[in-house]
């Protein structure tokens, strides 16, 4: 997983195969950039493995499109 958008003032992460919004970092989200920001900055805040899995478990389905 990685930010949703490009984040220079957040710890640095790989680019991931999933954003912080629980899509796949080639689709595009119909949120405003400033709602995509908060979505980075909260995973980067409350970062834990447990919720990385959970994401990347209800998100699998999206992985192959």
């Amino acid at each position: 997983m990685g930010y949703a958008q490009e984040e220079p003032h957040l710890p640095v992460t790989r680019k991931g195969v999933l954003g912080s919004n629980g899509l796949p970092s080639n689709e595009n989200s119909n949120l405003p950039a400033e709602s995509l920001h908060m979505l980075d900055y909260w995973y980067a805040r409350d970062y834990s493995v447990q919720a990385e899995l959970r994401t990347i478990i209800y998100s699998w389905r999206k992985l192959g499109s």
